[in-house]
């Protein structure tokens, strides 16, 4: 059992991507930090403020960004990266390399530079450059640390010029939380799941899949703080598609979160099980009635090219990418993981899943960590605890499995849980999933079923 794409919310899709000029927006008063972001891979940690979000990056250099929007628009107030900068050098006079610095970022970036200082942050040598960027004319502040040798890590705060002195001390209260480790254990517990991950991956088949395909829907609750907010119905099958026998994952959700607008997402998987062909579509629905938006995609990968189109707002983009050889995890089979799996013992596997937003690959990692006794439904009873990391820098969510395979219970960082449940249970909750189970239902008659599938 994967988490659930709908899990991770499409909240950019009709957000204002441009600064906005501090007379028109609300710019906190307070400063208060969320949880702290750990980058095992990459050897930081640090703090942002609570109310920002958090953008993943997908190049080698830029790890990480984080947002802060205005309350009423939506647009951004200022945003903050770190990146990764190597240094052929290990040894170097920071002072003399400051100012060299500093002319390449003026004629690179056109980075117009009024202040250089030398300060320490977590007690490594550090450049701090302030100034303003050309084209917007936004203030800016680069924080280049010398994490360790031959390795710099930067942080780089963009904002709206009225507000640099705000902008300022954010920056001096991340800097606060900064904490740096060496990152080669993680780095090599990497590479070790990787490895796992290519081996699991090549040994899939016809005769691995056909064992796992629930013949019923599965249905789970989601609730966060106590409070239902949804749920979630799962459907496999032996299929046939375009002349090809393969595994089709339908799965509904219906997320109704606190203070957000109710989303609706049918998400269809297939895979053929020799892996070498993919097929999938989203329809996701955010609100309700006239004012609905609704997002689609449908991709598909053939030939380790991956193709997919997303259709919002009217418009259309086509997205293409090479796909990494040995390591790529098709989305059906990322549904069914655990249950293709040995979970007798604690053991990492690393694959690369891919993200539509970024038209590239996250590292997902899921990891068996062993037997635990938890409550369900009132009683007592043994599961396998696992972790599954949809990227390297996310937060995992907790899996609690049967000795199958089959989740029980999943719970994530930020309090939303998701626990098997039952038809009935669910359309008591939530009258209109008992529409989605009859139309799904209708559809799969529809359908012819699959025939002579390899072996």
């Amino acid at each position: 059992m994967a988490i659930n794409p709908a899990l991770r919310v499409l909240l950019a899709a009709g957000s204002v991507w441009g600064y906005v000029a501090c007379g028109l927006c609300q710019v906190p008063e307070t400063i208060e930090l969320g949880k702290r972001h750990i980058d095992r891979l990459h050897g930081f940690s640090l703090r942002l403020p609570a109310t920002s979000e958090r953008k993943r990056e997908f190049s080698a250099g830029r790890l990480v960004t984080w947002l802060q929007r205005d309350e009423k628009s939506g647009a951004i107030l200022w945003s903050l990266t770190v990146l990764r900068e190597v240094e052929a050098k290990e040894k170097f006079d920071i002072e003399p390399y400051s100012r060299a610095l500093a002319d390449k970022l003026r004629l690179e970036e056109n980075f117009k530079i009024e202040s250089i200082k030398l300060t320490p942050v977590a007690d490594k040598a550090a450049i701090h450059l302030r100034g303003e960027t050309a084209g917007l004319r936004l203030w800016q502040r680069q924080v280049w640390v010398w994490a360790r040798p031959g390795e710099f890590l930067v942080l780089k705060i963009t904002g709206a010029l009225g507000i640099k002195d705000r902008l300022d001390l954010i920056c001096d209260r991340v800097l606060g939380t900064l904490e740096l480790f060496d990152p080669r254990e993680a780095r090599e517990t990497e590479r070790e799941n990787l490895t796992r991950g290519e081996e699991f991956l090549s040994s899939l088949n016809d005769k691995k899949f056909a064992p796992v395909i629930d013949s019923e829907p599965q249905w789970f609750l989601l609730r966060t703080k106590g409070k239902d907010v949804g749920f979630r119905r799962e459907a496999e099958a032996a299929v046939r598609r375009e002349g090809l026998n393969g595994y089709e994952v339908t799965i509904h959700v219906m997320l109704d979160l606190p203070n957000l607008e109710r989303q609706t997402l049918k998400h269809t998987m297939f895979v053929a099980p020799d892996l070498k062909a993919e097929r999938w579509t989203k329809q996701l629905r955010i609100g309700s009635g006239d004012k609905a938006q609704l997002i689609t995609e449908e991709g598909l990968k053939q030939q380790e090219l991956i193709v997919c189109d997303v259709s919002a707002a009217g418009g259309t983009r086509s997205r293409k990418k090479q796909v990494p050889a040995g390591i790529y995890l098709p989305q059906a089979v990322g549904m069914l993981l655990p249950r293709l799996m040995n979970l007798t013992k604690p053991v990492g596997y690393t694959f690369a899943a891919y993200n539509t937003e970024g038209n590239n690959f996250d590292r997902r990692t899921f990891t068996v960590v062993g037997p635990e006794r938890i409550s369900l439904a009132g009683r007592q009873i043994e599961a396998i605890r696992a972790l599954d990391r949809p990227a390297a820098a996310e937060a995992p969510a907790t899996l609690y499995l049967d000795a199958q395979g089959r989740l029980l219970r999943m719970e994530t960082e930020k309090g939303l849980a998701m626990e098997r449940s039952t038809r009935s249970g669910i359309v008591r909750r939530f009258p209109s999933a008992g529409k989605i189970a009859k139309a799904a239902s209708q559809d799969s008659a529809r359908r012819a079923p699959a025939k002579g599938q390899s072996k």
